[in-house]
């Protein structure tokens, strides 16, 4: 943000004109003060004077976070239960795209979530649709990428959502599925909620037709090797859980698929490593 005064406008003196003028270009930009890391938005401002003609115009806080917008965002979040809860899939598609477009504000973000409507929100057929899946990942990131929210967000409905999704067979919806989930996964208190129904998702995706492989079955491309490294990432991470995480994922068949990927993953000493 910078500041600036009027010159003053005497067609009488060119000599002061160029003063003004030289003033104006060598202004010097306002610096705004930071507290824990966050910028602070300025505030819009404009003390002018009638009686004179050097008015100090400040910048404008940025489109969307004036407390206008910050009202409308709350009251938009509180009164849409009724459309989340419909079951209606219309009703289902406008919900998941409005709560991507409120997710980007962090006003917004504890609202959605303690709202309960990421959990009313239908499975349905909505998410057959890559735009959607991707809209409703979008939003799910967007609140995720904070760790108080990562806790908060995951409910027994969230894997469900992921594996409708999952379905479409789409490799960058399953590459964005499975990021989601190592994130969570990096929450100590969601291992429990994911070591209920993760591996099965998981080994969805990696059978998936999607998959990136070559004709003799081991891994080709960049693609496969960052799905499988994301894929075991998630898995060492619920193991690290209490030993009723891990009796789940044993019973869960995880070891018969580590046995299986075996073959293919020698070569990649990162991966082997997890």
């Amino acid at each position: 943000p910078t500041s600036y005064k009027k010159g003053n406008n005497n067609n009488d003196n060119d000599n002061e004109n160029n003063d003004n003028e030289n003033k104006n270009k060598s202004s010097s930009p306002v610096k705004s003060s930071a507290k824990g890391g966050k910028r602070k938005i300025p505030i819009v401002t404009a003390n002018a004077n009638d009686d004179d003609d050097d008015s100090t115009i400040t910048s404008t806080a940025p489109p969307g976070y004036s407390k206008k917008d910050k009202d409308f965002r709350s009251h938009v979040v509180a009164n849409m239960s009724p459309l989340a809860e419909n079951g209606d899939d219309e009703c289902g598609e406008m919900t998941i795209s409005i709560l991507c477009a409120l997710s980007a504000f962090d006003d917004s973000k504890e609202a959605i979530v303690s709202s309960g409507m990421l959990r009313a929100i239908a499975t349905g057929t909505i998410f057959e649709s890559n735009s959607l899946a991707m809209a409703y990942l979008t939003m799910f990131g967007n609140i995720a990428s904070s760790t108080e929210m990562r806790t908060k967000i995951l409910n027994d409905k969230t894997i469900e959502k992921f594996q409708a999704m999952c379905f479409t067979e789409d490799s960058y919806i399953e590459l964005t599925v499975i990021k989601t989930i190592y994130s969570l996964s990096c929450a100590y208190s969601n291992l429990k909620i994911l070591s209920e129904n993760t591996f099965p998702l998981l080994n969805q995706v990696w059978t998936s037709d999607s998959t990136d492989m070559n004709g003799t079955g081991t891994l080709s491309g960049n693609k496969s090797e960052e799905r499988l490294l994301f894929i075991i990432a998630i898995l060492h991470n619920i193991s690290c859980g209490n030993d009723i995480e891990q009796n789940k994922l044993v019973s869960q068949g995880v070891v018969d698929f580590i046995w299986d990927i075996w073959q293919e993953i020698q070569t990649i000493p990162r991966i082997c490593y997890l």
